[in-house]
């Protein structure tokens, strides 16, 4: 019974500091996601606004279009994240981006658009 008991004890003990480090990757992908989702949507309204289209609305998205000389310039803002871990201090994330597009003539003579930027 006695070595049991130590092989649960060691087993705990490796467990607990592995699952916090686990926790904290978590959180953090879960970040890196939604800046991801950010760039995404600012891409999309930066090329909808480009070619003169609808800019397509997100939920929980703050789509902001402006003019940036010959193009247009999309600045996204999701909503702030909370982050609560256990033992650690929280944080807010506000994932934001921005893109540049601009109006293109294609090859073919089919109006486009590009990313700048």
């Amino acid at each position: 019974m006695r070595r049991r008991a130590q092989t649960t004890i060691l087993a705990l003990a490796l467990l607990v500091p592995a699952a916090g480090i686990a926790l904290v990757g978590l959180a953090l992908l879960g970040s890196r996601v939604h800046g991801e989702r950010a760039q995404r949507l600012a891409d999309t309204a930066a090329l909808a606004a480009a070619r003169g289209r609808p800019i397509p609305q997100a939920a929980g998205a703050e789509i902001t279009v402006e003019r940036y000389g010959t193009g247009w310039r999309t600045t996204v803002r999701l909503r702030t994240v909370e982050l609560h871990l256990p033992g650690l201090a929280s944080t807010a994330v506000q994932p934001q981006a921005a893109a540049v597009a601009r109006a293109i003539t294609t090859s073919d003579g089919q109006p486009g658009a590009i990313l700048v930027g």
